[in-house]
């Protein structure tokens, strides 16, 4: 998967306040945890396992310290589990 931070013309973009934070998913690959997870290139993710997301750095650290079954939260509020 790749990602990057969200700035505030992609927040416009998305039609979220430009002092939004979060990580937009620039690609997911083919076979791996986030597209079982069903994330989507151009998704927003805002919250991981409950806690705010605010940039990269703080979503790789967050999907490093906790186990499988953690959830995704994006911008349209559906909640994702990864599948086993």
């Amino acid at each position: 998967m790749q990602i990057q931070d969200l700035d505030a013309p992609l927040a416009r973009h998305f039609g979220l306040d430009k002092d939004a934070k979060g990580v937009v998913v620039a690609d997911v690959m083919e076979s791996g945890p986030a597209r079982e997870a069903g994330l989507k290139t151009g998704d927003v993710v805002l919250r991981y396992d409950g806690k705010a997301v605010d940039a990269v750095r703080e979503l790789q650290r967050l999907v490093a310290e906790t186990a499988w079954a953690a959830r995704w939260s994006s911008r349209s509020g559906a909640t994702r589990r990864p599948r086993r």
